[in-house]
């Protein structure tokens, strides 16, 4: 990876975290507007002023230049297919811990402590990792579904390829994920945390890190595809 990649790479993740910032305001009101709108029962000529308003605000604006120049798009859909998935990981997680400590001190309760920890951390980081990546294909599919169809069809082979890239995208991080929530959880259970709140501690933790570098490794793989003159910058 070269220095001039490692420079886009930064350059387009904090442009697409500035295209999350803006894109929450202009959510916001025009969900506003569209039940404005339905309300007072607007004619289409007020109805399409309405939406003028926000088409014309700065922020809009900034938006519309950062798409146009870095298309960060891609990048915003990426980031909230991760979002929705590391939310259920984080959520599920706790729940799974808590059963695996159950399940785990029935069937070998007379080993050591450190064994039952490890045992725990296991069943929990590969339960979180199925939930997660089940999840993010089927977010991605609902935010690109012609990415993953074939004459308007969704193909089992482009979803299994997309899949296969997904996890060849994020395999050092989840190498890296895996150890982080393996020492994570046997510190915070050993410190006589609940295992659900040991599990959620830890992927508070590793999850905060994750973001950083999420971009880096979907640009880099090429999950993140960027189709405009952008590619000069590559």
């Amino acid at each position: 990876m070269s220095k001039d990649n490692l420079f886009f790479y930064f350059k387009y993740t904090i442009g697409t975290y500035l295209d999350i910032i803006f894109s929450i305001p202009i959510f916001i009101f025009q969900q506003f507007f569209k039940y404005f709108k339905v309300i007072i029962k607007l004619n289409e000529i007020n109805s399409l002023k309405l939406d003028s308003i926000i088409e014309n605000s700065s922020i809009f604006k900034k938006r519309k230049k950062l798409r146009e120049e870095l298309e960060t798009l891609p990048g915003v859909l990426n980031i909230r297919s991760n979002i929705v998935a590391s939310i259920l990981m984080i959520l599920t997680g706790i729940p799974i811990a808590k059963f695996a400590w159950n399940l785990i001190y029935n069937i070998v309760k007379d080993s050591s402590i450190l064994i039952q920890y490890i045992s725990n951390a296991l069943i929990t980081v590969m339960a979180q990792l199925l939930i997660g990546y089940l999840f993010f294909i089927i977010i991605e599919i609902y935010s690109d579904k012609k990415k993953y169809s074939k004459n308007n069809i969704l193909s089992s082979k482009k979803i299994f390829k997309g899949l296969v890239k997904i996890i060849n995208s994020y395999l050092i991080f989840d190498i890296i994920y895996f150890v982080m929530k393996i020492s994570g959880q046997l510190f915070f259970l050993y410190l006589g945390k609940d295992p659900g709140y040991a599990s959620f501690y830890t992927d508070l933790i590793a999850f905060s890190l994750f973001y950083i570098f999420a971009l880096f490794f979907g640009l880099h793989t090429g999950l993140i595809q960027i189709e405009k003159n952008v590619h000069k910058h590559l």
